[in-house]
């Protein structure tokens, strides 16, 4: 193949790790060659930003700087205010639509297909609330069509969507990152394989991460634990 010559390579890449069913994950990639004469960086911004623009079929502005994204997507604003997001593979979208939600001038309605990651989406809800930003879990009860959560309703523990009221902004405040309880839970089994006390600064009954339950299984093993001010405090007990 002789000059000039201009090549782009689109393509399917996957993530370099053991992934499930669940958590498949993969992107698209593109790559692209300029064989000519008097080619400059310029020549390749301008590639890119013509590649991008019909890709998502809008305004890309394009930049090349150490530490940034290599381009900036215009948006066009809120399209509906009625989606449906199927989250049978990841949450990570929905989460990421709720907490943009409030954004919308008429407010957002989301409806849900699937139920993978609900508990996450939770921790969502209860973060954007204590920002400032009220999402309102939907709920179905068979018989009444009515909007809300009992206890008795076969539906009314998993939310078929949530609703997001305009006019909300999310404040500034001081906030405490929770640690990974995932990771704690590790060194929380260690307590009665090492017949020692475990502490991990954070960590408190108050977690809005489902994993903080793992504790609660050890304490039904036969350890014992004490709420500090540092966190939760576990001790092996005399039960192991």
């Amino acid at each position: 193949v002789g000059a000039p010559a201009r090549f782009v390579y689109p393509g399917r890449v996957y993530r370099n790790e053991t992934t499930d069913a669940r958590h498949e994950r993969a992107f698209f990639q593109y790559e692209a060659l300029i064989v000519d004469k008097d080619i400059s960086f310029s020549s390749g911004i301008v590639l890119i930003q013509t590649i991008l623009e019909k890709v998502f079929g809008r305004k890309v502005n394009v930049r090349m700087r150490e530490g940034f994204f290599p381009f900036t997507l215009t948006s066009n604003g809120f399209g509906t205010n009625d989606i449906t997001v199927n989250i049978d593979h990841s949450s990570q979208f929905l989460s990421a639509l709720l907490i943009s939600s409030n954004l919308s001038p008429d407010g957002l309605t989301i409806h849900l297909e699937g139920e993978h990651g609900l508990s996450y989406i939770q921790m969502t809800v209860n973060m954007m609330k204590q920002f400032g930003v009220t999402s309102t879990p939907l709920y179905y009860c068979a018989g009444n069509n009515d909007n809300h959560s009992c206890n008795s309703c076969e539906n009314s523990k998993r939310p078929y969507g949530y609703e997001t009221k305009p006019g909300q902004a999310y404040k500034a405040l001081d906030y405490m990152i929770e640690p990974d309880v995932s990771a704690a839970s590790y060194f929380y089994a260690m307590a009665p394989l090492l017949q020692t006390e475990v502490l991990v600064n954070g960590v408190t009954k108050e977690s809005m991460q489902g994993d903080v339950a793992f504790i609660e299984i050890l304490e039904k093993m036969g350890c014992k634990i004490t709420h500090t001010p540092e966190g939760i405090l576990l001790s092996p007990g005399d039960g192991i």
